[in-house]
């Protein structure tokens, strides 16, 4: 009689049978594929073949040759050639123009020539697309859009690559924690451009001859990267930084026509906390960065200077050419910029929301743009000869409540002086001469007006029209003004307001008196000075008390240069007469 085995010595005997089994087996090793080298052309016509059959860890050995078609790598593999001059990839019209794109992590490739037929705005050498802890080194990329493009890339290296005949040399966009190391970056239309990228390290560069664009960019909210000890050499734009807690060191900027600067439009961006020491030198000088300083003087020998946050500073008898802005005041006030020498600069003397401050006897000659003041308020400009400047020679925008006097204006294309968008200002004993279009612009096109301003006492001379007022602008007040000679056709009216009915408002005299016009045909019967009939400007503008004789502005003094405090007091009482005038005269 067999024996009836319950549950609990079915489940004993069971494991024991198991046991037994395990026992037997004998011990399994686990074994890793072995990576391989798979040769181009010997085993593998074309690269891609190559990296259709290869897998992960695998390294592609490309033989010297040329090979004409484009590289897409998937794989997280080696891609190596023979000698980067001879082992050329010329890419093809597949993968939208690219020539190698890379979209997989973990990718190396080097010893290569990378180049398009041709350079048009889709063509990319090596494009890095979502990918992390890929290396592209030692190789030459040529004759692309976009040298090496990195978009949504991270953490990845970009080693000791030449780059020419590009247009640009190396772009990251939306990349971060990058290291660009020890490139050769020439010819180009512009060298390295960070967009919304950060945390990347750019170091030991050599960035020259990109003659049309930037050698550095950190541009539109590229915050957090490393710029150290890259040299920077006959650009366009030097290095220039639009963005925050950047960090500058060592960098050598020299001969480029705008060595170092601050990313600004008229809009005027201004990075606030950039980490840029006096290691970092233009033309040999070095690079004045101030933020949150106080009651300090700027050292004889700045190359660049920028005051951030500042208050008290002195910036005096500094020779400063060659960059973005000469000198760049971003919320910073009661500061003093005088007797300085500002040529070749982009922009010459710039203030971004500052106040208080006082800009007297600086010769700026031959930049760009002349002085700027945007969103400031407050601020005296006195006793500066600005000539020649290409575009304006002083430009008020959104700014208010400032004092223009006893400047030199003259020799820009476009303007003696630009208002845009800007309040209750004082220009005052200026001479405004010989800018080619207008002596001054009121710019209301695509801005808004400039109204509520007051200029009086200046020789506006040898302009296409004297004053030009577009848009809106309104409510200015014209008097005591020499408006002189004729220039290039005596059809052209020293007023021109481009659009009839605008700018209405405008009153070109004081109520007692108005301006000299030189084109004025009118009679003094009364021998008291003024015209007996009015100076007619447009159907909505006219001068109902013009001069019959020019005025001699000499009464408005010269200013000494032993203080700028009495020149403030005297502007602020003359302001305060003004428009006390002006108020008495409208009551009645």
């Amino acid at each position: 009689m067999v024996p009836i085995v319950g549950k609990r010595g079915a489940v004993i005997i069971l494991l024991l049978v198991l046991s037994l089994i395990l026992v037997s087996i004998p011990e399994l090793e686990i074994v890793e594929a072995e990576s391989r080298t798979l040769v181009v052309p010997d085993e593998y016509a074309t690269i891609q073949e190559a990296i259709h059959n290869s897998i992960d860890g695998d390294t592609v050995f490309v033989k010297s040759g040329t090979y004409n078609e484009s590289v897409f790598i998937y794989k997280s593999i080696s891609i190596v050639g023979e000698d980067e001059e001879k082992t050329i990839i010329v890419g093809d019209y597949l993968l939208n123009g690219t020539v190698v794109l890379v979209s997989h992590d973990n990718v190396n490739v080097t010893g290569f020539t990378i180049q398009s037929p041709n350079v048009t705005m889709s063509r990319r050498g090596v494009h890095l697309l979502n990918v992390h802890n890929c290396n592209i080194s030692g190789n030459k990329i040529m004759h692309n859009h976009y040298g090496i493009w990195l978009y949504d890339a991270s953490e990845n290296i970009i080693a000791e690559n030449t780059l020419r005949n590009n247009s640009y040399g190396i772009q990251l966009e939306a990349s971060k924690n990058n290291t660009i190391f020890r490139n050769l970056i020439e010819d180009n239309r512009a060298g390295i451009v960070l967009s919304n990228s950060t945390g990347n390290i750019l170091s030991e560069n050599c960035i020259a001859n990109n003659s049309r664009g930037y050698g550095v960019n950190l541009n539109l909210d590229s915050d957090s990267n490393t710029v150290t000890d890259n040299i920077i050499r006959r650009q366009e734009f030097g290095i220039t930084v639009n963005g925050e807690n950047n960090v500058l060191r060592n960098n050598t900027m020299e001969n480029n026509n705008y060595n170092f600067g601050v990313e600004q439009n008229l809009g005027l961006m201004i990075g606030p906390s950039n980490d840029v020491d006096v290691s970092n030198t233009v033309n040999g000088k070095p690079i004045i960065y101030w933020v949150n300083q106080h009651d300090r003087a700027v050292p004889s020998d700045a190359g660049y200077v920028a005051l951030i946050n500042c208050t008290r500073i002195t910036a005096e008898n500094l020779v400063i050419s060659n960059n973005s802005q000469g000198i760049l005041l971003g919320s910073t006030s009661n500061s003093t910029i005088a007797y300085n020498m500002i040529t070749n600069c982009f922009d010459s003397i710039v203030l971004h929301e500052s106040s208080g401050n006082a800009v007297y006897e600086n010769n700026v000659q031959e930049n760009v743009r002349g002085i700027i003041l945007g969103s400031s308020s407050q601020n005296t400009v006195y006793g500066n000869k600005i000539t020649d400047n290409e575009v304006f020679g002083l430009n008020l925008k959104g700014s208010s409540n400032n004092t223009i006097l006893g400047n030199t204006l003259s020799g820009s294309h476009l303007c003696g002086i630009k208002l845009t968008e800007t309040f209750n200002n004082v220009i005052f004993g200026n001479n405004i001469n010989s800018n080619d279009f207008a002596g001054l612009l009121f710019d209301g096109g695509g801005f808004g007006p400039s109204s509520n301003n007051t200029i009086f006492g200046n020789n506006i001379t040898k302009h296409d029209y004297c004053i030009v007022i577009r848009g809106n602008s309104s409510y200015n007040n014209f008097y005591l003004n020499n408006f002189l000679e004729y220039t290039k056709s005596p059809l052209k009216e020293y007023v021109e307001i481009p659009f009839s009915g605008v700018g209405i408002g405008n009153c070109f005299d004081n109520g007692v008196e108005g301006n000299y016009w030189s084109n004025y045909n009118g009679t003094d019967a009364n021998l008291d000075g003024l015209g007996d009939t009015p100076y007619i400007i447009d159907d909505y503008n006219q001068d109902n008390y013009p001069l019959m004789n020019p005025v001699d502005i000499s009464v408005i003094p010269e200013f000494p240069s032993w203080t700028p405090l009495p020149i403030m007091l005297l502007a602020v009482m003359l302001v305060a007469v003004i428009y006390r005038h002006r108020f008495f005269t409208q009551s009645r």
